[in-house]
Order: C-alpha cells, then structure tokens, then sequence
C-alpha cells in the first residue's frame, strides 16, 4: 500500500525536509533511515542526500529528503530550499545560522530544545506555521544513544503520512545489521522522540 501524501506539495510535486545539524549529531544517517522508510516500506518515490564541509564531524551538516508519488521521477538532486518541514538537530544554531530560511507558510520547524514551542518561535521570529521542540540531547543521554534517533522519531511523529512502524523497520536494518549492540538504545530513543515531541 502506498502511502497517502498530503496536498501541499511544492510546484514539482515533492514534499521537502531538510535537517539542519552539525558533523557528528548522525543527521545524514536519521535522513537516509526516513528516506529507505518512505520508498521501500511505504512506497514512495524520493530521494536522499546530504551536503558539508570538508570535516565530518563538528561543522555544519544540511540533510534533504525529497518524497513524491510513485509514478514520479525525482529528476533533481539540488537543496530543498522551500522545505514542509525543518529539523534543527543543535539549538545552537539558531541565530548562527538562517535555519528557518525557506520555511514555507504552512510548514513545521522542530528543534533540539528545553524551551517551550512559544518561546522557541519568538526565538526563531517566525510569523507563522508550527514549531515544534524535543530534548534530543536529553533524550540521548539517558537512552545513551545520539540525538539523530530522537530527531527522527519527531520528524516522523510531525509528517502524518510516514508510518512509525516503516522507519522503526528501518531502523532495525540499519542497525541490525550494522550495530546490533546499539538497536535498543536507538528504538528507544526514536520512541521516547516520537511520543515527546511538543507541538505548538
């Protein structure tokens, strides 16, 4: 069954996202896990890919996923610069960086944050769409995972036709596979993502 995307999408028919995050957060892996969920479990059409500096890990990492109807082609592989939605995977980011650049009217910004949604969109100056906030970072700590696999699970929470069920597939492939000794942690840090996420 192919999941029902929503009729928002952008003037060439995508639904866009882009992770905003720094080398070493596993952004790059939280948007290649959303993206394997959406063509091969829910069977969608999209892409993947992610752009940063030379160093991998402390310098600024942008992630893209692009999702469109099966019978479409994803002929594109530049930056999604009129995102639906916006991770933000480090609040300190915020005021370095135009995170929110591009949001589009009706779109969502979650961040990596204590702070309430209100305060977190006074911060960000937005005028409008949803913002959205999780305590990735403490989420991480006490699952002793990385702040990806709670980013994850809100972003999946927040994008209604992604099935939870799909990207935790994914995940157990990923890690599965990979990193079994890690495969908990991580469910358990994607679930406790999913179900505290704060909208506003």
């Amino acid at each position: 069954m192919v999941a029902a995307l929503p009729k928002n999408l952008d003037e060439d028919g995508f639904y866009g996202i882009r992770l905003e995050s720094i080398g070493g957060l596993g952004a790059h892996l939280a948007g290649q896990v959303l993206a394997e969920a959406g063509v091969l479990r829910l069977g969608l059409n999209g892409s993947h890919f992610s752009s940063y500096g030379s160093e991998k890990k402390g310098t600024l990492l942008k992630s893209y996923i692009r999702f469109c109807s099966p019978d479409q082609a994803v002929r594109t592989n530049c930056p999604v610069e009129r995102p639906h939605l916006i991770a933000v995977f480090h609040e300190a980011l915020i005021g370095r960086e135009k995170v929110a650049l591009g949001l589009r009217s009706d779109g969502i910004i979650i961040v990596n944050s204590v702070a309430s949604p209100g305060e977190m969109k006074e911060r960000l100056g937005l005028p409008g769409g949803t913002v959205g906030v999780v305590d990735a970072h403490g989420i991480a700590v006490a699952e002793k995972s990385r702040p990806n696999m709670a980013m994850l699970g809100a972003v999946t929470r927040a994008v209604d036709f992604i099935d939870p069920e799909a990207v935790k597939a994914s995940i157990r492939e990923t890690f599965g596979r990979h990193y079994p000794h890690l495969l908990e942690a991580n469910m358990q840090a994607f679930q406790r993502g999913y179900d505290e996420l704060r909208l506003e």
